[in-house]
């Protein structure tokens, strides 16, 4: 993970990551997974998701990644905090929503 230094010398290294991701806003994120199904990902074997899904165990793995991503998407909803919507990565895809 990138880490910042801060102007002052005692202050501690904060994970930029992070920071980013609170400041980004939801539409820029939503339009990130729009583009994820053709996304190279190392938990794919670097394989794309859309790639991924032409196998049982490839398709298992990547409903079971949109799953763990749909449940901390839920967590910032309840939070009241910005959230993507994961339903279009799901149709791209060809995952059924009763599916994981």
């Amino acid at each position: 993970m990138a880490m910042e230094r801060r102007e002052g010398k005692d202050e501690a290294l904060k994970p930029v990551k992070d920071e980013v991701s609170r400041a980004m806003p939801a539409s820029v994120m939503q339009k990130y997974m729009l583009a994820w199904p053709d996304t190279e990902i190392p938990a794919l074997g670097g394989k794309s998701p859309r790639e991924a899904m032409k196998t049982t165990t490839g398709r298992e793995k990547v409903i079971e990644i949109i799953k763990n991503m749909e449940n901390a998407e839920a967590r910032k909803k309840k939070a009241d905090k910005p959230f993507i919507d994961l339903r279009p990565v799901r149709r791209e895809l060809g995952i059924g929503s009763n599916e994981g």
